[in-house]
Formats: C-alpha cells, sequence, structure tokens
C-alpha cells in the first residue's frame, strides 16, 4: 500500500476512534450499531484495511458524522437542514428556524 494510501487510512481511523470516545462507545457497540464485525472497526481504527463503501457508510451512521468528514477531515458546505436532525420539522418549524439563523448570522 502506498505511504499517501496509508495516512489516509491511518487519519480516518483517529477520527472513528476520536468520535467513538466522544460517545462513550466500545469497538464492540460500535460495530453492532454499524452491522459489521468489531475486527473490521478494530483493523479500520487502526488504518490497517480500508472499508468497503457500504461499511463506511454505516460507520458514519453510526457515528452520526458526515461521511465526508469521516474520510476527509473537513465537512462538505451543503446545507445545515439537509441534516436528519431537521427531518422531523414541517414546513412552518424549519421556516422558522431558517429565520432564526438568518438573523443570527445578520448580527455577526
Amino acid at each position: 500500500m502506498k505511504k499517501e494510501s496509508q495516512n489516509l487510512l491511518i487519519e480516518m481511523g483517529k477520527r472513528i476512534v476520536a468520535k467513538r470516545n466522544e460517545l462513550g462507545l466500545s469497538q464492540e457497540t460500535l460495530a453492532e450499531l454499524a452491522g459489521i464485525s468489531p475486527k473490521t472497526i478494530s483493523s479500520a481504527e487502526l488504518g490497517q484495511k480500508a472499508l468497503r463503501p457500504e461499511n463506511i457508510i454505516a460507520v458514519s451512521r453510526a457515528l452520526g458524522l458526515d461521511v465526508e468528514y469521516l474520510l476527509t477531515g473537513q465537512y462538505s458546505r451543503r446545507s445545515i437542514f439537509e441534516d436528519s436532525k431537521f427531518e422531523h420539522l414541517d414546513t412552518e418549524k424549519l421556516n422558522a428556524l431558517k429565520a432564526i439563523i438568518d438573523a443570527f448570522l445578520s448580527v455577526c
């Protein structure tokens, strides 16, 4: 494996460990939440083996992380309203939230 690829895997592993620890999850619990084996989680955290695409998605969902952040360490510039936390809001509440954010940004 090229050094560049290895560094990417190691950095992604560090992000997984950091978020897992922040959430107070064991490797076993994260594996269960993601529907993959604890060995796969361990290998990913150590940067020893690349996760398959479907496992990257599963881990990011289990940790509540954006896939792009998990892969690159950077968040995309997508709208915050695409976040699953806002799925339950009806149009009226979503518009009220947007107005609050617009008001906040206007004074920054």
